[in-house]
């Protein structure tokens, strides 16, 4: 895709714990995009492509095995907050 890209669609896989809880793991994986090292992953991206990437890692992950897994679609975009950069902090 050229130009800009605006995120309006976020997926995520949530585990889902045996009392309810809701989380989105992330994993260690050794090999990642090119980075000189293993890296966390969460899982989470904003499109199909990205999340089909990430089902075969979570599949080989041993602390997601036996796990319930959900894939949710998030749709609603709303600004909560907004970190304005701030001049660089020199130290003497």
């Amino acid at each position: 895709m050229n130009g800009p890209r605006t995120i309006d669609v976020l997926y995520a896989y949530i585990v889902v714990a045996d009392d309810g809880t809701e989380t989105v793991p992330a994993i260690l994986v050794s090999d990642w995009d090119d980075l000189a090292g293993p890296v966390y992953v969460p899982l989470m991206g904003t499109d199909r492509a990205r999340m089909n990437a990430l089902q075969h890692l979570i599949l080989a992950d041993k602390q997601l095995q036996g796990k319930m897994l959900w894939l949710v679609k998030f749709e609603t975009r709303r600004l909560v907050d907004t970190i304005e950069p701030r001049e660089e902090i020199t130290t003497p």
